[in-house]
């Protein structure tokens, strides 16, 4: 394990993660901070609703890197980290008002920052022409599948947030400017939603860490 990607790129991690992680960053007594990256204004409640966060990396690197080695890399890695190579460049979410929905769709592509790939990238552009990007399935086939189940669970969360939309629990719109407080998406769910620490399979690890 190398780091680089540690070290090179924005983190951009879901609202679950950014709260698991400031429960091991107590733990471990690791300075964590994190913003939001892409959020709604709920205009019932008031509040901002971070859909993503982005770690704080001001000091060069992941607060959880020590040296190239992660500290909590057997105990709990972010989806982005498990799919690193294979990265979002772009995460597109869609507010549709007048069926009080919001679903996201994700680009992804292969990161030079990946030394593997870097060291790699002539060879790996010509497999894939000849395999019209069949290798690339092949070779990152654990990547593409953590980026898979990302997907899958940011727009789960993304429906249960449509769900409160339509029980008339919130209002959302786009950003719009209020100055008002920001409220992690996870801890506006799971006030509704008393087991979806379990649905997120996040439950035995908060269990161990709180």
């Amino acid at each position: 394990m190398c780091g680089s990607c540690c070290t090179k790129s924005p983190i951009s991690i879901l609202p679950h993660e950014d709260f698991t992680l400031r429960a091991l960053a107590d733990k471990y007594d690791v300075k964590y901070s994190s913003y939001p990256g892409y959020r709604v204004y709920d205009l019932q409640n008031r509040i901002y609703i971070a859909l993503s966060y982005v770690i704080d990396t001001n000091t060069g690197a992941c607060p959880f890197l020590s040296g190239n080695k992660c500290l909590i890399h057997y105990e709990y890695k972010p989806l982005i980290c498990r799919s690193f190579p294979y990265v979002p460049i772009k995460v597109s979410y869609h507010i549709i008002p007048e069926l009080k929905i919001i679903h996201a769709k994700s680009e992804y592509r292969i990161s030079l920052l990946c030394n593997f790939v870097k060291n790699n990238e002539d060879k790996l552009r010509e497999l894939a022409e000849k395999t019209n990007g069949a290798i690339l399935h092949v070779i990152f086939e654990e990547q593409i599948r953590s980026a898979i189940e990302m997907d899958s669970i940011r727009n789960t969360l993304l429906n249960l947030l449509s769900t409160l939309w339509r029980r008339n629990d919130v209002d959302i719109v786009e950003d719009i400017d209020t100055g008002a407080p920001v409220v992690n998406l996870y801890d506006v769910l799971r006030m509704k939603f008393p087991e979806l620490p379990y649905v997120l399979g996040i439950n035995k690890i908060l269990n161990r860490i709180t």
